[in-house]
């Protein structure tokens, strides 16, 4: 489970206490800290208004409203403060709780800035819960690995044991590389992006 608390962020920082008009630039530096009662669930957005399925994870594009290459600021104005949030040298780091259904779930932002002067931009969004799902794929959440190898042909592996489709900018998590294990998370990112700059953060205490 994770622990809803905001760590101090040095250097190119995330101003993480803002939730109307918030700006994020790199040399930003600020600690907030979140009591774990206080830590609210993100709100749904209402597909009658956006025509979006706030489920739906589009590979290589979006997941809900939240789309890759958007202003880390405007996730920030969408989803509030992130219960936790890290940051290091041109990168930064939020997670919500998942909204309306998905309140098991956990939605992991990453974002990259280019250098000092450049905004944060969503570099990739890591889901690991349904009832998120994949549009367009039959693989659920939890597909196993001899699934995804099937589904995804061109999948590499990286890291240990994860998967990466780099034309369709999909990744899958695994605790092991066995036929038979199940995906622990889904990231969606820009296609071909290295996979060496796939953050997979695992479930924390």
């Amino acid at each position: 489970m994770r622990v809803a608390s905001l760590v101090l962020v040095a250097s190119w920082g995330l101003l993480a206490g803002c939730r109307s008009e918030p700006h994020l630039s790199p040399g930003d530096s600020v600690a907030v800290d979140v009591p774990p009662d206080t830590a609210q669930h993100s709100a749904l957005p209402d597909p009658r208004e956006t025509g979006i399925d706030p489920y739906a994870m589009v590979p290589g594009v979006r997941v809900g409203q939240v789309r890759l290459g958007m202003p880390f600021d405007s996730v920030l104005v969408a989803l509030g403060q992130p219960p936790r949030s890290d940051a290091g040298r041109g990168t930064v780091w939020g997670a919500w709780p998942g909204w309306g259904a998905a309140r098991d779930a956990w939605v992991d932002v990453f974002a990259t800035a280019d250098s000092p002067e450049s905004p944060y931009l969503v570099a990739q969004i890591r889901i690991d819960g349904p009832p998120f799902y994949l549009k367009g794929d039959p693989l659920q959440v939890d597909a196993t690995r001899a699934d995804v190898l099937r589904l995804h042909p061109s999948a590499k592996t990286f890291g240990t044991d994860d998967l990466y489709d780099d034309r369709q900018g999909i990744a899958f998590a695994f605790d092991s590389a066995a036929d038979s294990a199940r995906a622990t998370a889904v990231l969606i990112v820009l296609p071909g992006t290295p996979a060496d700059r796939i953050q997979n953060r695992p479930d924390t205490p």
